[in-house]
């Protein structure tokens, strides 16, 4: 009996799902401190003479370079070599084709729904109309924000910023996080998810894991002493973890991160596709990093309301107004363009 409960632990997707995050940041720990070390080796080494162009702009790249942007690298590179055998092993090939004909509306379905069969990604015929839409809906909502806060002077805009190149990188570096994380997050693991749980809770864990692992990530302007040294990954995630658990951090962060990823779930869940999310995903991303590179704080910026900003100084609170007003908005475009297709029917 006790044998067979653990072997149903074991092949349970849950586990699979919390044993590959485990070795990810374990080995990731392991591994960091090695590949700065080779790095800051090969900085020397093109310092004292002359390498091939692609080691000499390695040996640059290299050079100067903090151990957080060496652990957060190491990081992606081990989720990317784990993410082969963790899809095989969990079988997802095996997931089953028939879906309701229309998902959820306000109500979640009965867990019996979507528990055992999950819910397979389909084909969207309307993948490029989700997409701009996603995209039209946080960049005008971010749009009309920066206007009205533009207005009352409470952020000004860089007189010498060169725009284009701002918007060209903002985009492009939008698009691959969105692509990567929403094929990974939303794609990969809500489908496991779905298939393990309900479609509430396994939203919520999908949204939990995301939020996590988000905010466990360095942001690359994080100071470790000795990074040389062999327990300096470890040291890297004991000092991400504390960071975290600032009140500050939490709420700003962790719970922004969570309610985004809420918003993406649910725009997959409606569509069984990721068209959406990843439009969402683009179009907040590149609003909020073109949003901090173009701007400068106003000369009423002392007067800024407390819900608007953080300690630090940041956005504080305006982004989970945003994801709120997204919400309602997508609900209510995806429940126009269903009745449309039922009306068609």
């Amino acid at each position: 009996m006790t044998m067979c409960i653990v072997l149903r632990l074991i092949q349970s997707d849950l586990t699979k799902v919390t044993l590959y995050f485990t070795l990810t940041i374990l080995a990731s720990a392991v591994i960091s401190p090695w590949i700065y070390n080779a790095g800051m080796l090969l900085a020397e080494v093109g310092q004292s003479r002359a390498l091939n162009p692609m080691l000499d702009w390695l040996a640059n790249r290299c050079m100067g370079t903090p151990f957080a942007s060496y652990y957060y690298d190491t990081v992606v590179i081990t989720a990317l070599a784990l993410a082969g055998p963790f899809i095989m092993w969990c079988k997802l090939s095996t997931q089953r084709e028939k879906q309701p004909v229309k998902p959820w509306r306000v109500r979640l379905r009965k867990p019996t729904d979507s528990s055992q069969n999950g819910q397979a990604l389909h084909r969207n015929v309307n993948a490029l109309l989700h997409m701009g839409v996603g995209i039209l809906i946080t960049c005008s909502l971010m749009a009309i924000s920066i206007v009205l806060i533009q207005l009352n002077g409470w952020l000004s805009f860089h007189q010498s910023t060169e725009y284009g190149n701002i918007i060209l990188k903002g985009l492009a570096s939008a698009a691959i996080i969105a692509l990567i994380s929403e094929c990974f997050f939303r794609g990969v693991l809500m489908g496991i998810f779905l298939r393990a749980m309900h479609p509430a809770l396994a939203m919520i864990f999908i949204s939990l894991s995301y939020a996590v692992i988000c905010s466990l990530m360095p942001t690359g302007s994080e100071e470790l002493a000795n990074p040389d040294k062999a327990d300096a990954g470890f040291r890297m995630v004991a000092c991400m973890t504390q960071k975290l658990m600032s009140l500050e951090t939490f709420i700003f962060s962790f719970m922004l991160l969570f309610c985004f990823g809420l918003v993406l779930s649910y725009a997959r869940y409606r569509t069984a596709s990721l068209w959406l999310p990843i439009g969402l995903h683009i179009g907040f991303v590149f609003s909020m990093s073109t949003l901090l590179q173009v701007t400068i704080p106003g000369p009423r910026s002392t007067q800024i309301p407390k819900l608007l900003t953080s300690a630090d100084g940041s956005l504080g609170l305006l982004p989970f107004y945003l994801l709120i007003i997204s919400a309602i908005l997508i609900h209510i475009i995806l429940q126009i363009m269903d009745s449309k297709e039922t009306a068609e029917i």
